[in-house]
């Protein structure tokens, strides 16, 4: 008797997606500066794509954003994203999980580390904190080796550091990445979730404004107190 395949299980389809992590393309193929902001504008619409169906992503980093062969950004696993009304998803809960379970600690936001309740501010943390590395090539903290409480300590107490002051960039690098992008990268990591980017796709408007004018994230002065 032929066997019949089995109904009685749930499963998922999910796209196979070939690609590399957005730094790897990157640094493989000598893209410039201003190509790498170009092409993270993509993640930007992703991201806010997310945040326009409810969810947080909640682990952006580079290993979860990839670039296929045809220069095309895919932003996968939501393996511990969390919806913003979770009232309108069927079934329970997740039970809470210990913080290292729930982020990747270099790229987590303040709020993620104190364990706060997460908006979308979160997500536009740690996309500062990817550009931050596909800029430089480093990240402005590595709290791997640290305990939760040295952690939290450092970002949430300690400057915001500046892409353009990694040790060893190239003058030409340094010279392309200190001020305007210094301070795109600045207001998408402060640490006040309030005075970030209202949305990725804020984000994504000053990074063309980069490209193509003056930018919105300035210095606070006695005028202007974006």
């Amino acid at each position: 008797m032929e066997e019949k395949p089995r109904t009685d299980g749930a499963f998922i389809v999910m796209e196979y997606v070939e690609g590399r992590p957005i730094t790897q393309a990157c640094e493989s193929c000598g893209v410039s500066i201003r190509q790498r902001v170009d092409l993270f504008r993509s993640v930007c619409s992703a991201v806010h794509y997310a945040h326009q169906k409810l969810v947080i992503h909640r682990d952006i980093k580079p290993s979860n954003v990839l670039v296929t062969p045809e220069g095309i950004v895919k932003l996968i696993d939501f393996g511990v994203s969390k919806p913003l009304a979770p009232e309108l998803v069927p079934g329970e809960s997740p039970k809470t999980e210990s913080w290292q379970r729930l982020m990747t600690p270099d790229f987590a936001s303040p709020e993620q580390l104190q364990g706060k309740d997460l908006t979308t501010a979160s997500d536009i943390y740690s996309l500062g904190v990817l550009l931050f590395e596909l800029l430089t090539g480093s990240r402005p903290y590595s709290l791997n080796e640290l305990s939760p409480a040295a952690a939290e300590r450092l970002v949430c107490e300690g400057d915001i550091r500046k892409p353009s002051s990694v040790r060893g960039l190239p003058d030409r690098v340094r010279k392309e990445v200190a001020g305007d992008l210094d301070k795109i990268v600045a207001k998408a990591m402060n640490q006040d979730p309030s005075r970030r980017y209202p949305s990725a796709q804020h984000f994504g408007e000053d990074l063309l404004c980069f490209l193509e004018g003056p930018i919105l994230a300035q210095e606070p002065t006695l005028i202007y107190t974006n």
